[in-house]
């Protein structure tokens, strides 16, 4: 890096911290400590997920790509008079379990969310997915549909979702073999 790139760089940092230092701090929120629990998919697949609220119907969260059930924390304190909140961590994602099984696609994800729902029995769901979580929703009521004679699920909440077939990114597919050995 030159001297004059450094320069650069470096007014570029005062001028954000002067920036960032003079916009308001956002309130403190204090968030309601959540049961966290989790779903044995099968030996190898355990999914974490958290129960809040007190509400009668239960509404199912699913995060996106690359994040977690701490998605939901700023929205979870105004959800729960009205609903029993279920945030699920995605398998690979969170605290859920990572197994070496490529087994990772949305339709993947769609079987333990299908079996999520089962096995806790839900019914009047609402469902809410964001990106590659709303593609899993959407897998997740299809296949729920079809193999069951009233859907579990009575209500979906698709926020930029993915909603077609889409591959992988090159960057999230396991590579088949190894570079360095």
């Amino acid at each position: 890096m030159s001297r004059h790139q450094g320069r650069a760089l470096l007014a570029i940092a005062i001028a954000m911290l002067s920036i960032f230092s003079r916009c308001p701090k956002q309130p403190f929120v204090k968030y309601h400590q959540m049961s966290q629990q989790s779903f044995h998919f099968s030996p190898d697949v355990i999914i974490n997920f958290e129960v809040d609220g007190e509400g009668p119907r239960p509404l199912l969260m699913l995060h996106g790509f690359g994040a977690s059930l701490e998605s939901w924390k700023d929205i979870q304190p105004y959800l729960r008079t009205n609903f029993r909140v279920y945030a699920l961590d995605l398998k690979g994602h969170g605290l859920s379990s990572k197994p070496h099984d490529n087994k990772y696609s949305p339709q993947d994800q769609a079987d333990i969310v299908t079996a999520f729902i089962k096995n806790r029995q839900l019914t009047d769901v609402v469902l809410v997915g964001h990106s590659y979580g709303g593609g899993v929703a959407l897998l997740a009521f299809l296949r729920l549909s079809e193999h069951t004679e009233h859907n579990p699920v009575s209500t979906m909440i698709l926020i930029d979702s993915a909603s077609y077939p889409q591959p992988l990114p090159f960057f999230c597919r396991q590579p088949s073999t190894t570079s360095i050995e």
